[in-house]
């Protein structure tokens, strides 16, 4: 839109010269896009390239010069096809994983010194107080 501008006001003032004085913000705009549109330009060639080869940008950099063969490589077109024309349930990719409740040593000032363990942390007391009332009295009860 912008070289549209510019088109217009060289019809208006005859040179170019003249038309890019008179918009310079015209001009901003059509270097800024220039430079943008080769740099979106270049990456998009290079994934495509990737897409044909069936490569993460990792293994590209990774194995450039090691002349490895790709195991995933199924030729141009099938890469294509794989990562365009298929349908993939990534949910089912992942499982629902138990939560892991991890059990703490916690150091208490007293004389003794000794530790014990966080009882909030320990998935067999689940939150009872009922429970947790009687392993403190257990615990007690086996140190004396």
């Amino acid at each position: 839109m912008s070289a549209l501008n510019i088109k217009f006001h060289m019809d208006d003032y005859g040179t170019l010269w003249r038309a890019m004085k008179e918009s310079p913000a015209s001009m901003i705009l059509i270097v800024y896009s220039f430079i943008f549109l080769w740099f979106v330009g270049g990456l998009t060639c290079f994934h495509l390239y990737l897409i044909g080869r069936n490569q993460t940008t990792y293994e590209n950099f990774r194995y450039r010069g090691a002349n490895r063969q790709n195991v995933y490589d199924r030729g141009c077109l099938r890469n294509f096809l794989e990562v365009f024309c298929t349908r993939n349930n990534f949910q089912a990719y992942v499982q629902e994983e138990m939560p892991v409740r991890i059990t703490r040593e916690v150091k208490i000032d007293d004389s003794e010194g000794d530790s014990r363990t966080k009882v909030q942390d320990n998935p067999e007391v689940d939150n009872d107080l009922l429970k947790i009332s009687h392993r403190r009295d257990a615990l007690e009860a086996d140190r004396s």
